[in-house]
């Protein structure tokens, strides 16, 4: 979107002191955009080979975002803040399956803070897929992009 405004001589400073003042307010009002997903996995479907074949399906960028998963019902069997504010899980599936994840520089957000709030707890998340190849291995890591706290009983 574009606009356009005419300013008097000298006026500058006094145009740009309003539109500043205003821009917080605007932000304020915004909702945040929507989270897409583009399927449902639980802990055990996340693999090393379904993260290969997305990966075959790349690249992924601003014309084609990665796919977003979301998985139901995951108790947190272990979190803590790591580096620079990042927090780092381990989300259990009711198959025994555990996830790795890591929500990045998020301990101050509402999503660190619900993952640091719900050891023990079962809860839903959402995020991409990638693979750690860190110390010679492969391993599968979600990159978390929301989560809320599990609400009744799902189903396995």
């Amino acid at each position: 979107m574009a606009a356009g405004a005419t300013v008097a001589a000298g006026g500058l400073d006094g145009f740009a002191a309003s539109v500043a003042a205003g821009l917080p307010a605007i932000s304020a009002e915004r909702e945040p955009a929507p989270l897409v997903l583009d399927g449902a996995l639980g802990a055990g479907g996340a693999s090393v080979d379904v993260v290969k074949a997305l990966e075959a399906a790349g690249p992924f960028g601003a014309g084609q975002p990665e796919p977003v998963f979301a998985f139901g019902g995951l108790r947190v069997a272990d979190v803590r803040i790591v580096g620079n504010g990042h927090v780092r899980a381990q989300l259990k599936g009711g198959d025994g399956a555990v996830l790795r994840a890591v929500a990045f520089r998020s301990s101050e957000s509402p999503v660190g803070r619900l993952l640091l709030a719900s050891a023990g707890e079962t809860i839903h998340v959402a995020g991409t897929l990638s693979l750690d190849r860190w110390g010679g291995g492969e391993r599968v890591e979600l990159r978390v992009l929301d989560a809320a706290p599990a609400r009744g009983t799902i189903a396995a």
